[in-house]
């Protein structure tokens, strides 16, 4: 879920994670540092997808 935006930042929460999660758009494309971060708290909480339906 997107918590807020300021400027090119979209900062993303969820409830069961005390973390946040901040990506940037440049040029269509999310900033690599900021992938790697992502990754790492999916491998740490292990996150799925699931369907919104």
């Amino acid at each position: 879920m997107c918590g807020r935006v300021n400027g090119s930042h979209h900062i993303f929460t969820n409830p069961d994670i005390p973390e946040l999660v901040n990506l940037q758009n440049r040029k269509g494309e999310a900033v690599t540092y900021q992938v790697r971060q992502f990754l790492i708290l999916i491998e740490k909480y292990t996150l799925t997808l699931e369907d919104e339906g």
